[in-house]
């Protein structure tokens, strides 16, 4: 479905500078393409279609593989950074053996340094733990 949408841009790119350079512009566009675009422009929900990663960085503030306490430790600190930081994605992995949990969709590396030092701040407990991840970060895409 990208490949068409894709196809469909550079024709229309095509036919509108050689329709500047004529003087007039002709559009061709299958009702597929015209009733996707409605379905998108009315559409609320979000899919992986929608979705693109980019290159980014999250602030990682926790780590551990303490197998009885880490999972418990890393659930309690998002509740935490969910209640300080609501505008903030908060991400909570396992990767045996260690539960992670990052805060952040930051597209510059000066954005996730700024944050880290608020962190710092506010947990002085991980504050030698907490460090910048780069990380692919999702982007929502709306064409």
């Amino acid at each position: 479905m990208h490949k068409s949408f894709i196809l469909s841009a550079v024709a229309l790119l095509v036919s509108a500078t050689a329709g500047f350079a004529q003087g007039n512009v002709s559009l061709h566009q299958p009702a597929a393409m015209s009733e996707l675009l409605a379905k998108k422009s009315d559409s609320q929900t979000i899919t992986s279609d929608d979705a693109i990663l980019a290159g980014g960085f999250r602030v990682q503030l926790y780590s551990s593989n303490n197998a009885y306490k880490a999972k418990k430790d890393a659930m309690g600190l998002e509740k935490e950074l969910n209640n300080l930081y609501p505008d903030q994605r908060i991400y909570v992995s396992y990767a045996a053996p260690f539960w992670k949990v990052r805060i952040g969709d930051f597209t510059s590396y000066f954005d996730a340094l700024t944050f880290s030092q608020r962190l710092k701040a506010a947990f002085p407990q991980y504050s030698n733990e907490i460090y910048i991840i780069k990380e692919d970060i999702v982007s929502i895409s709306y064409y």
